[in-house]
């Protein structure tokens, strides 16, 4: 038996930052973090638009729209970030977590990722499969949360997938399709133990089609 690294996070975010200072309604605008934050949690907003209009420091959000929030800044205020990069000041009233976790870096997870495959991918050996969640389990939309809570299922969605794979740095439609091979039932099974192929080759079969699904949203978006 081996064990793939890799364990839940159990920590709080914390803040290095200085508590605002109070001014017209309490708080001090900050300078965006210079930045990408190591780890985050993912967050719905409740609310549109920003709890303070005129406060430009403030990040203008959608109700719904799914955003990182990446430093907790105390008295219920954080830092999250929302489209096309923009972070800003968002209110906890404003923001569901759902029971999100913390999530860490696509790029340190993916790399977790292959050294992981690269260690226990050896021939006639495989007796368990990756714990996927793991590595990356961002998404909280209600239907993906019934097909990962499914005990039959690898515990992970397409969004939580192409989260991590693009912390290859070289996600395209072309990468997809090669990497995609790797997950192909009748390849796989080439790396399982005898007494376990038939569930390993199973789940294979779901990264194989999960490749696929993002294969076809890659092209969808070129068409757009």
């Amino acid at each position: 038996m081996f064990r793939f690294s890799g364990e839940a996070i159990h920590t709080n975010l914390e803040s290095n930052e200085t508590e605002p200072q109070t001014h017209s309604n309490g708080l001090q605008p900050v300078g965006k973090p210079s930045s990408e934050p190591t780890q985050w949690q993912w967050a719905t907003c409740r609310k549109a638009g920003r709890p303070h209009r005129a406060e430009s420091w403030e990040l203008m959000v959608e109700k719904g729209e799914q955003v990182k929030v990446v430093r907790d800044m105390g008295r219920d205020w954080f830092i999250a970030q929302g489209k096309k990069g923009a972070q800003g000041w968002v209110h906890g009233s404003w923001l569901d977590f759902g029971g999100s976790k913390l999530s860490t870096d696509p790029k340190s997870a993916y790399r977790q990722f292959r050294e992981d495959l690269h260690n226990v991918l050896v021939p006639g050996q495989v007796r368990e499969f990756p714990v996927m969640r793991n590595y990356m389990d961002c998404c909280t939309k209600p239907d993906c949360r019934l097909l990962k809570d499914d005990a039959d299922s690898l515990g992970v969605c397409a969004h939580d997938l192409l989260v991590l794979l693009q912390g290859s740095g070289e996600y395209s439609y072309e990468w997809l399709k090669a990497e995609r091979n790797l997950w192909h039932p009748d390849r796989f099974a080439r790396f399982c133990h005898a007494t376990h192929v038939g569930r390993l080759r199973a789940m294979a079969g779901q990264m194989f089609v999960l490749f696929g699904v993002l294969m076809e949203m890659s092209t969808e978006e070129a068409k757009a």
